[in-house]
């Protein structure tokens, strides 16, 4: 790597290259005007130029000008570039670092001064370019997240009896809303809808750790309250890993989550559910009641063990259901009561023919609203019960 020097004295790129080699950057490569280390540079590789010193004043491009030029090129973003200067003028310097110079050196050239602000200009550099080398991997590392939890997502289900939909709306690249639906059994099907406190990367964690366990639980025929039960061990489990920083005790990571669960037995026409500290779930009847599925205990980690017992609401055929965090109401509505509302009047009475369409429907109410809170992970669920006979 290379330090170029830029000025059109042949004197002064004398002293420069004497006192950069004397203290140790190696042999700088020199240049008497701006254009021909343009050329330069347009031939280089731009990790191969450590730094530039550029002389303001020069005949031809001034230094200013040939700053510009050097900040337009691709790879020379953040190369250091030092300005030397006789005049310590303020606005003259304003431009200049408003060009995109790192630092300032000024004639004459003190021998120490310049290993100063060369050296911390390189350093600078060292650290920008080792951030965005880990900024890369981490780019890299939650878009692999992303695609396993998005993988692990049911988005959509249909079968001749049963058919669901998803609406998923994460506030960040990672969620910690999950939703897991799957056949149990002949004529039966489990879901869950599970919002883990907060969103991004630990919440997403905890959210696709849980869902594997429910999952298995699930086709195991678990009842909705056991599983809901299961899961709030699990959750206390975590919630009371011993904290190491005075972020995760004033409670940065999630420690506890709401959960919907469902177990449809379409031959019996029965849906058994458990709710614990979640939004209820809106259940349309054939004849248009809405019934709503409230929360019967609260949301699973706060307490080392729940007692959730599992509820039974008749499931005639023509039944439609949703199930909804709670962003999808912060995000839109002025209050979750307000919102509630108004998702039960649109299932009431919305004739959409299939829980996409409703969803669809769903969404252009959504659309022009502004949030009211920060914004937080949203989804919704819809399920139709088509037929009990296959």
């Amino acid at each position: 790597m290379s330090i170029f020097i830029v000025d059109d004295s042949a004197s002064d790129r004398k002293i420069i290259r004497n006192f950069i080699t004397k203290l140790g950057f190696g042999i700088p490569e020199e240049f008497a005007s701006g254009e021909s280390v343009l050329e330069r540079l347009r031939q280089a590789e731009p990790g191969n130029v450590r730094a530039i010193l550029l002389d303001l004043q020069m005949e031809g491009m001034e230094g200013i000008a040939c700053c510009l030029r050097i900040r337009s090129m691709p790879g020379y973003a953040d190369t250091p570039i030092l300005v030397v200067t006789a005049s310590n003028d303020e606005i003259q310097m304003n431009c200049a670092f408003e060009a995109g110079a790192t630092d300032y050196v000024l004639k004459p050239i003190q021998k120490y001064n310049l290993q100063v602000r060369l050296r911390n200009a390189i350093q600078l550099d060292r650290e920008r370019a080792s951030r965005r080398r880990f900024e890369q991997r981490l780019q890299q590392d939650i878009r692999i997240a992303q695609e396993i939890q998005d993988r692990l997502l049911t988005r959509r289900l249909q079968r001749p009896d049963f058919e669901m939909e998803l609406l998923y709306h994460p506030a960040s690249n990672l969620s910690g809303d999950m939703v897991f639906v799957c056949p149990s059994g002949p004529q039966r099907y489990a879901a869950i809808l599970m919002d883990v406190m907060g969103h991004g990367v630990s919440a997403a964690f905890i959210a696709v750790f849980l869902q594997s366990a429910a999952s298995r639980l699930m086709q195991q025929n678990t009842t909705p309250g056991d599983l809901l039960n299961s899961l709030g061990r699990q959750m206390w489990d975590i919630a009371s890993l011993p904290r190491q920083t005075a972020e995760e005790e004033n409670g940065v990571l999630p420690s506890f989550l709401s959960a919907i669960c469902f177990d449809f037995d379409l031959a019996a026409e029965k849906l058994h559910w458990a709710n614990a500290g979640h939004l209820p779930a809106l259940l349309r009847l054939p004849d248009a009641t809405i019934l709503k599925l409230e929360s019967t205990a609260p949301p699973l980690g706060l307490f080392p063990a729940n007692n959730l017992k599992t509820q039974t609401v008749g499931l005639p055929v023509g039944c439609r259901l949703i199930a909804f965090s709670d962003g999808i109401l912060e995000n839109h509505f002025a209050s979750i009561g307000a919102g509630i509302e108004t998702l039960s009047e649109l299932l009431a009475t919305t004739t959409a023919n299939s829980p996409a369409a409703f969803l669809a429907a769903l969404e252009k109410p959504l659309r022009p609203l502004l949030p009211v809170r920060d914004m937080d992970d949203a989804c919704v669920i819809a399920i139709d019960i088509l037929s009990k006979e296959l």
